[in-house]
C-alpha cells in the first residue's frame, strides 16, 4: 500500500517538474564563454521518435518473433503448452523488460532535473541576456532571451546529464542480448552473436551520435550508459534467480 503511494506520488512529482509546474531543485550558472556549452544545436540524429520505437515497440515484436521462431506451437505443444502459449510466454518476458525500461527512464529524469547541467548548445539555445557582450564572468542567475523555442526545450537545455538516448539503448542491448543467449536455441552461435552485435550497434550510434550532434558532453554519454548497464545487469539477475527463462509451458496456455 504505502510503496504503491510512494511510487505514485513519485511519478506525479516528476511530471511535474519535467513540466515546469513545480521548480527545480538549484538553479544553475554559467561562463559566458565556456567553449563546452558554446556548440551551435544541431538537432538530433536518433529523435526521440526513433529511441521510442528502437527502445519500446521494436523489442515487443523482437522477443514475440524470437520466442515463436525457437519455442513456437509445435514446440510448446510437445511440452504440454497449448497452440499460442508462445505468445502470453513473449508478453511476460517483455512486461520483465518495460519494468526495468520504466526504472531506466525514471531515474534518468530524476538526475536530470536534480543535477541540472548545461547542454553543449545551452548559450545557442537559451540566448542569455547576461551573455550579450560578455567576454568574461561567471553568472548565477540569468534569463533566457529565446523566444523561438517553447519553454520545454529551453528547460531542456540544462538537463545534460545523465544521456537518456544511452541509457536507454544501452539497456535494450543487455537484455535483448542476454535473452538471445537464453532463448534461441538449435541454430548457429553465428547468428546468436551476429543478432547481439546488431543490437550492440544500436547502443552505439544512439550514444555516440549525442556527442557528435552536440546534444551531449562525453560524460553524460558514459553516465547514461553505466545506468542503462546497471539496471540491466539487476534486471537480467532478478530473472535469473526466479528462473523465469525456465517456466514451464503448461503454465502459460
Amino acid at each position: 500500500m504505502y510503496k504503491r503511494v510512494f511510487k505514485s506520488f513519485f511519478v506525479v512529482l516528476l511530471v511535474l517538474m519535467e513540466c515546469g509546474i513545480v521548480p527545480e531543485f538549484q538553479n544553475i550558472g554559467f561562463y559566458c564563454e565556456d567553449p563546452k556549452i558554446s556548440h551551435k544545436y544541431k538537432g538530433d540524429t536518433i529523435s526521440t521518435k526513433l529511441v521510442i520505437i528502437g527502445t519500446l515497440i521494436f523489442p515487443l515484436f523482437f522477443l514475440c518473433g524470437i520466442e515463436w521462431s525457437c519455442h513456437g506451437a509445435e514446440g510448446y505443444a510437445k511440452r504440454g503448452g497449448g497452440r499460442w502459449a508462445w505468445l502470453p510466454q513473449s508478453l511476460l518476458w517483455y512486461r520483465e523488460y518495460i519494468s526495468g525500461m520504466l526504472i531506466v527512464f525514471f531515474l534518468t529524469d530524476l538526475i536530470k532535473v536534480i543535477v541540472r547541467e548545461p547542454r553543449p548548445h545551452f548559450l545557442d539555445t537559451c540566448r542569455p541576456r547576461e551573455a550579450i557582450n560578455c567576454t568574461s564572468g561567471y553568472f548565477s542567475t540569468y534569463t533566457c532571451n529565446n523566444k523561438e523555442l517553447s519553454n520545454f526545450r529551453i528547460r531542456d537545455a540544462s538537463k545534460s546529464f545523465p544521456s537518456g538516448h544511452a541509457a536507454l539503448s544501452v539497456y535494450c542491448f543487455i537484455f535483448t542480448a542476454w535473452f538471445l543467449s537464453r532463448r534461441m536455441c538449435g541454430v548457429s552461435q553465428i547468428l546468436v552473436t551476429g543478432l547481439q552485435v546488431l543490437c550492440l550497434s544500436w547502443a552505439v550510434v544512439c550514444s555516440f551520435t549525442r556527442i557528435t550532434d552536440n546534444r551531449h558532453h562525453w560524460w553524460d554519454v558514459l553516465a547514461g550508459s553505466a545506468l542503462g548497464l546497471s539496471i540491466g545487469i539487476y534486471t537480467i539477475r532478478k530473472l535469473n534467480k526466479k528462473n523465469f527463462h525456465r517456466i514451464d509451458p503448461a503454465t502459460v496456455i
